[in-house]
């Protein structure tokens, strides 16, 4: 399913160079270039950000711009969006004097990020610092002084860094192209998992159980509920919801959508996603949930649609704890499962619609035969009672036959026994009668009522 995210508060996370490939494993790569040299490596993103870097030069740094940061901050920005830019290798002097060489790190053409080294110790000539004291307003003796604590850099030393800063570049993206398997694998394994608990599930409230679990564990999360779309009511009804305590998990059994308001609300109208990075910025009301986000510690939340069609059948909320908060990654998963749960869960429900309207045709046409048979009323009131119970799994019943008039009810009772009598109050009277009043929806004056009607 493809979709634009709404963030709510933070921006959402995203997945660098330095956190699909890993931190540790870039600082070694620069770590083996600078064994070469004792000089400064350091890898950005095409932006120009500082992703990873190592041995960062003091000297430069000493160097400060009018708003105290240091001066080659600005430069090495530059250098690394031309050489971003053009894809090519480049070589310019800093503001400190110190040449530099830049390496772009590409993938399927595009720029993963832009590798930077130092090739030379700054110049300790007088004469050549005297102007870059002078610019930046600095103290020739402690210029002088900070360049001389900078080795001289060997030639062949210099050519052996140049090399493996190429073969660096190099190396980095199939590090990249393997993380990028490794998602998609795991992408691929999610929806088999899902595609597995649709077929085998019987009907859609053990599949919505089923695939929260799998959700959950395929995140590392333990909170998180699915929840069926009734269009005719316009609410979400829960079917699964795990993580909760029952007293809390009550306050979400159903979610009304028609005031328009609310994050569910939103899902529902624009069939996009929603992500809350934080659910501490002001930007997100919590409404109603505020007890259960502070006693859970609930700190990112996730609320994906789902669609069969480009029709709203439902949707998957997900919560993280803590420290954690949900990534593009995360929703990429989420949304890779979202296309055939809700399929899954179309279909399913659509049965056991089919099954529901099957019995309710089997339980009419045993009622109709039954007043076929038989013209005796009490015959008639049990056989009917009887239908309608086994038609709706319950216990027991109670059936009301309305007169003509309106004004008495006689009663078969739940046990079977034919009460006959006549009620000292008129039906829409009393306790009984505000019931019946909003079960015959369909009768506006009871007294205009010309025919006999059965309500279980």
């Amino acid at each position: 399913m493809t979709s634009k995210t709404e963030t709510i508060g933070l921006p959402i996370e995203e997945k660098d160079l330095a956190s699909l490939v890993g931190k540790r494993v870039l600082e070694d790569m620069l770590a083996a270039i600078i064994g070469y040299l004792p000089t400064r490596a350091a890898l950005f993103d095409p932006q120009g950000r500082a992703l990873v870097e190592i041995s960062p030069c003091e000297y430069c740094q000493a160097l400060k711009g009018r708003d105290g940061s240091p001066v080659c901050n600005g430069f090495y920005s530059s250098f690394v969006q031309d050489t971003a830019r053009t894809q090519t290798s480049l070589e310019r002097s800093c503001p400190g004097g110190c040449l530099m060489l830049s390496e772009p790190v590409l993938f399927g053409g595009h720029t993963l990020g832009v590798l930077l080294l130092r090739l030379s110790a700054p110049p300790t000539d007088p004469a050549a610092l005297a102007p870059i004291a002078e610019t930046f307003s600095f103290p020739s003796e402690v210029l002088l002084q900070k360049a001389g604590r900078v080795p001289d850099f060997p030639g062949p030393l210099v050519l052996a860094a140049r090399d493996h800063l190429a073969q660096t570049a190099r190396l980095i993206p199939e590090l990249y192209r393997a993380v990028l398997a490794e998602r998609k694998a795991r992408e691929l394994a999610a929806i088999q998992a899902i595609v597995a608990t649709v077929s085998q599930a019987k009907d859609a409230k053990s599949l919505a159980k089923r695939a929260m679990e799998t959700i959950l564990e395929l995140l590392h999360l333990e909170i998180g509920g699915l929840a069926f779309y009734d269009s005719q009511k316009g609410e979400l009804v829960t079917a699964a919801i795990i993580g909760l305590p029952p007293e809390l998990a009550t306050h979400f059994a159903r979610i009304s959508l028609k005031t328009g308001s609310g994050i569910a609300a939103q899902v529902a109208k624009t069939h996009q996603p929603i992500l809350v990075t934080d659910v501490s910025q002001p930007s997100f009301t919590v409404g109603n949930s505020q007890e259960v986000i502070k006693q859970l510690r609930i700190s990112s939340l996730v609320i994906m649609p789902l669609l069969v069609a480009g029709e709203f059948v439902g949707g998957i909320e997900v919560a993280a704890q803590g420290e954690r908060r949900f990534t593009q990654e995360d929703l990429d998963l989420i949304s890779s499962v979202a296309t055939p749960l809700g399929v899954g869960l179309r279909r399913l429900r659509l049965q056991e619609d089919l099954q529901t309207r099957n019995q309710e045709l089997l339980a009419l046409n045993s009622i109709t035969a039954s007043i076929s048979r038989s013209l005796n009323l009490e015959a008639i009131l049990h056989d009917s009672l009887d239908n309608v119970i086994e038609l709706f799994q319950a216990q027991g019943g109670t059936l009301y036959l309305v007169d003509e008039n309106g004004a008495g009810v006689v009663i078969l009772g739940a046990d079977g026994s034919f009460l006959g009598r006549q009620l000292t109050m008129g039906w829409n009277e009393g306790q009984r009668g505000e019931y019946l009043d909003r079960v015959i929806k369909d009768v506006p004056d009871p007294n205009e009522q010309k025919e006999i009607r059965l309500f279980a």
